[in-house]
């Protein structure tokens, strides 16, 4: 998914803009035009590395702006097809998910989404089902609630991968034994976590305050000492 590689770029500077400092300005400028930038096939820049080569400048006919042939090495974010992600829910609707991997919003339509989740409105815009791990026994194991909403961590399967003029559009799956797994087990340590801090906030408020080391004398005198302060 990242990949260190070397590229080329043109750099055209106005005349008005050439001087002591032209390296510099060069460098600046490849930094801005490339990074965040589809560059066709080798996905989208992250960041420039380094400055490998700056060719000599060459005078364009009728603009007298001069080009500069530049070789650098940048981190290219590049999704492969059947790669598993990490991704982020940005946007959840009947149609399917909308998803954060990396730079990329990557959609997966509720045509692959495992069949048992279905769309819910009632609360909030959800998936939601129950999903049995692959080495469960139907007749033993009743399956587990999964819940996908927006702000959750999901594994997706990229399915398809498309170039569309300097974007990439990708589309990806929530189907297959391994991510139905994941799903599982996300959702399970969620409710464990869940269920944590319900136990801490009922521990903490049935607390009395004899447990932090003050008695009923001790509240009743601060609250005669502010009196005093008062009519002083």
């Amino acid at each position: 998914m990242f990949f260190h590689i070397q590229l080329t770029h043109d750099i055209y500077l106005a005349p008005e803009s050439l001087g002591q400092d032209i390296i510099e300005k060069l460098k600046n400028q490849v930094h801005e035009e490339v990074e965040g930038v589809c560059i066709g096939r080798y996905g989208i820049v992250i960041a420039v590395s380094n400055i490998e080569s700056i060719g000599d400048g060459l005078v364009q006919d009728g603009t007298g702006n001069v080009c500069f042939h530049i070789e650098y090495t940048a981190i290219v974010f590049k999704p492969l097809v059947n790669e598993i992600a990490e991704a982020l829910v940005t946007d959840v609707n009947d149609a399917g998910i909308f998803c954060q991997v990396g730079p990329l919003s990557v959609f997966v339509s509720r045509f692959h989404f495992p069949p048992e989740l279905t769309f819910s409105s009632a609360e909030e815009p959800c998936f939601e089902g129950t999903l049995r791990t692959s080495n469960d026994n139907q007749n033993i194991n009743e399956g587990y609630l999964v819940k996908i909403v927006k702000d959750d961590i999901v594994s997706i399967r990229i399915q398809g991968v498309k170039q569309h003029s300097q974007e990439l559009q990708v589309v990806g799956s929530l189907k297959g034994p391994q991510l139905t797994n994941r799903l599982i087990t996300r959702s399970q340590n969620q409710l464990e976590n869940n269920n944590l801090y319900d136990e801490e906030d009922d521990e903490f408020g049935n607390e009395d305050y004899d447990n932090y080391g003050y008695q009923d004398d001790d509240l009743s005198s601060v609250g005669n000492n502010n009196n005093d302060m008062m009519n002083m």
